[in-house]
Order: C-alpha cells, then structure tokens, then sequence
C-alpha cells in the first residue's frame, strides 16, 4: 500500500495475493466504509492528465525545465 492511499484494511477488510489470500472480511473495524473505498479505487485507477500550461512560449525556452 502506498503511503496516503485507502487499502482494503482501512475498509475492514484484509487481501494478500502473494499467499492467495483473497479480499477477505477483517475482524478490525474500518475506517472508511467499503463503498467509500471502491469509489476511491476506482478514481485511482482512471488515468489522469496535467493540463497544458498557457505560459509557455517561445520567448522562454527555458521554462519547464
């Protein structure tokens, strides 16, 4: 789990593929709820696009580096 980033074990639940253990019902209490959880999966997985800076022109080639 990357640091900042809601895992199944905020959600209550417990997944560990390298030991085939599948998304699993935890015994801790969660933090966020399952829903929550897979709507923040879900826009992490979108691709996501910085938009295009209008500053930048030919009178500054050096900008952006």
């Amino acid at each position: 789990m990357t640091e900042g980033r809601p895992g199944a074990g905020h959600a209550g639940y417990i997944i560990y593929p390298m030991w085939d253990i599948p998304l699993t019902k935890g015994q801790h209490d969660p933090l966020i709820s399952y829903a929550t959880y897979q709507v923040i999966q879900a826009r992490l997985g979108e691709r996501t696009v910085a938009p295009a800076r209008k500053d930048i022109s030919s009178d500054f080639p050096l900008r952006g580096f």
